[in-house]
């Protein structure tokens, strides 16, 4: 079983998509991990949960070559961890 990250964790993360440092793919496999190990534990930080919720998305597509969230949406994301 894993830890629930931290609202920080979850930034350093949406801001190493923003940066470049992370793929979406990447991302959005590390919240889906998170999230199925965590499911059997008490979520104490329902912004986090959203968070990972909204992160396991990150690698949506609307089309073969365009994500469907764009880096206005990643920044919206960050500014949601406040």
């Amino acid at each position: 079983m894993v830890d629930e990250p931290s609202r920080d964790e979850i930034r350093t993360v949406i801001t190493g998509l923003i940066e470049g440092r992370r793929s979406r793919e990447e991302v959005a496999s590390w919240a889906e991990r998170t999230m199925l190990e965590l499911e059997d534990s008490r979520i104490s930080d329902m912004v986090v949960w959203e968070s990972l919720q909204t992160l396991s998305g990150a690698d949506l597509k609307d089309s073969p070559t365009t994500y469907l969230h764009n880096e206005d949406d990643l920044h919206s994301w960050l500014s949601e961890l406040a």
